[in-house]
């Protein structure tokens, strides 16, 4: 097939991994796309790098904004791509030859296909782990059991295993989220679904994801910045399940939510809130949530420790009580250790 593909890469102060990762997409076994290369206000060699291979390759095209988020810098890169199709790579990391190639298959078995999904190398330091979905194709009928069998491998939310229709992006004005910058990946493919008539999952892994142990995927955020993330995921997904039936995607976006919700209740307690604050929370997060608890089946040990927590019929005061104690003995262990 001879269908061009639009390749969007935010970039932020990203020359030790540019090179690298520009020239994963510029050999790539199907060599029929536009790189769009969106520098968000670098201040070391990234815009240059950048400008270098935009020189001597006519594939490469080249946007310079201010510092704006990676969100904004994704915006810019939807709003400048003319190609039939889209996906999205992230700076630090970088593609197996037939990254693109592997989309073009899921096109290929269906035309008229408008998302195409395929798995994704998680790289860490010692290892790799490969995550490979099972192959399918879902009608808009089946698109939420769809989801729900991808969510079994948990990666649907990832950015880089996506392949989007790009006149569906356009026509509904769908863009990233800049006031987010947890989860915003998730919530724009959720919104996408709602115009989307078809999926094809395809059964092969060829985006490296490095996993980092500092920098944003270690950035601590508030309770109330992941609590909003949580809340506007759980509000697209039940705004699909209104469209589409599905009762495993139904289970899936409420055992996800109590998931997601661990963590901002986390945040909760391990920032010094006021006792009123917590205990008003609390009491709120168990009025409207707590049937949902028994879906998630938590393997982290704080999320144990949590779960039999809520689900104990202890009252409200007791349950801020222990998670008060629980924090303030974690923050002394804390300064004993670094003194």
């Amino acid at each position: 097939m001879n269908i061009e593909i639009g390749i969007i890469v935010p970039v932020y102060n990203a020359q030790q991994s540019l090179h690298r990762c520009i020239d994963s997409i510029l050999t790539q076994s199907y060599s029929i796309f536009k790189l769009i290369l969106i520098d968000d206000g670098s201040k070391d060699n990234s815009l240059n790098i950048c400008r270098q291979y935009q020189n001597s390759d006519e594939r490469v095209k080249v946007y310079s904004q201010n510092n704006s988020g990676v969100s904004m810098a994704r915006n810019k890169g939807i709003e400048l791509c003319t190609s039939p199709y889209l996906c999205f790579t992230d700076s630090d990391d970088y593609l197996e030859p037939h990254y693109l190639q592997n989309f073009v298959e899921g096109i290929s078995a269906s035309p008229n296909v408008d998302m195409v999904f395929q798995g994704i190398n998680r790289v860490f330091t010692n290892h790799t782990e490969k995550i490979v979905p099972k192959q399918g194709f879902y009608p808009r009928k089946r698109l939420l059991d769809g989801i729900s069998d991808i969510n079994q491998y948990s990666i649907f939310g990832y950015i880089c295993t996506k392949m989007y229709r790009t006149e569906i992006i356009k026509r509904y004005h769908l863009r990233f989220n800049k006031n987010i910058s947890i989860s915003e990946d998730r919530i724009f493919a959720l919104q996408y679904l709602e115009y989307c008539n078809s999926l094809s999952v395809i059964n092969r892994s060829a985006y490296n994801y490095i996993i980092h142990n500092n920098g944003l995927t270690a950035h601590k955020r508030s309770y109330q910045e992941i609590k909003q993330a949580a809340d506007i995921n759980l509000q697209c997904a039940q705004h699909l399940l209104s469209l589409l039936q599905s009762q495993r995607f139904e289970n899936d976006t409420r055992r996800m939510y109590i998931m997601s919700s661990f963590g901002y209740l986390t945040e909760l307690f391990a920032t010094p809130y006021s006792f009123k604050t917590q205990k008003a929370e609390i009491s709120s997060y168990l009025q409207l949530y707590a049937t949902w608890l028994p879906l998630y089946k938590p393997t982290n040990n704080y999320h144990k420790f949590i779960k039999r927590l809520l689900v104990t019929p202890y009252k409200v005061c007791t349950v801020v009580v222990i998670l008060r104690l629980y924090w303030l003995l974690k923050r002394i262990k804390q300064k004993l250790k670094h003194k």
